[in-house]
């Protein structure tokens, strides 16, 4: 019995890892990536990436370059999410000309990378339990963002805003340290929901499944990214 009941362990981790590996979120930049970069690129100013100043001013114009995409000024779902089903890329981002928190959190990660920067996504929940959990879908409010890595470390950016985790000092932060700061924790937005004490986990993109290829249900991930959530 023993035996059998470790078999059947080792053949349940096996075909986890399996599906967290069928069902990754790629990193890769394709052709369709750079197509819907040139869209937005006359709104960029990252010629020069020659120190702090040049970071911030570069990011900054690719956050506004991602919030320029609203051009169809419409929204047909009450959030601005696209239905279930339907990919949330760049590019079929730009062509529909509408998209929330999931659409542009995606492209400033994608773009921010594409100009040589390292990024991170981050998947901003209400807390039901511990961390890597809360990917079960609960009804929770929830919310996507980004963290860039700068010359003076990993800095917050909101995807349906321009907000920059940065204060008057221009020290960075990450959303988590964010959270443990008094002064930055007013800044950060939605309201409702970091008034909750969410839970922040790194390399979760989706609870539900169907956004990123093979468009299947369950949980999508970065596999890379979710060493993030345990400190490395």
């Amino acid at each position: 019995m023993k035996f059998k009941l470790f078999l059947f362990s080792i053949a349940s981790m096996i075909s986890f890892l399996g599906y967290l590996y069928i069902n990754k979120v790629s990193p890769n930049l394709t052709h369709d990536d750079f197509t819907a970069f040139s869209k937005v690129e006359n709104y960029l100013s990252c010629n020069k990436l020659n120190n702090f100043d040049d970071e911030i001013r570069c990011i900054d114009s690719v956050q506004n370059a991602v919030l320029s995409v609203d051009y169809l000024d419409v929204c047909p779902t009450y959030d601005c999410c696209v239905p279930k089903g339907n990919s949330i890329e760049p590019l079929d981002f730009y062509k529909r000309g509408y998209g929330c928190c999931f659409e542009r959190s995606r492209f400033n990660e994608k773009l921010l990378n594409s100009l040589g920067f390292k990024t991170r996504h981050v998947f901003i929940i209400e807390s039901k339990g511990i961390s890597l959990m809360n990917f079960i879908p609960l009804n929770q409010s929830s919310h996507a963002a980004s963290e860039v890595l700068t010359s003076k470390g990993w800095m917050g950016l909101d995807s349906i805003t321009n907000l920059k985790l940065i204060d008057e000092d221009m020290n960075v932060f990450t959303y988590k340290q964010a959270l443990q700061n008094s002064k930055m924790i007013e800044k950060l937005t939605p309201k409702y929901l970091f008034d909750r004490n969410p839970d922040i986990i790194y390399g979760m993109y989706s609870r539900h499944g169907y956004s990123f290829s093979p468009n299947i249900p369950g949980p999508e991930f970065a596999l890379k990214e979710l060493k993030y959530n345990f400190g490395f």
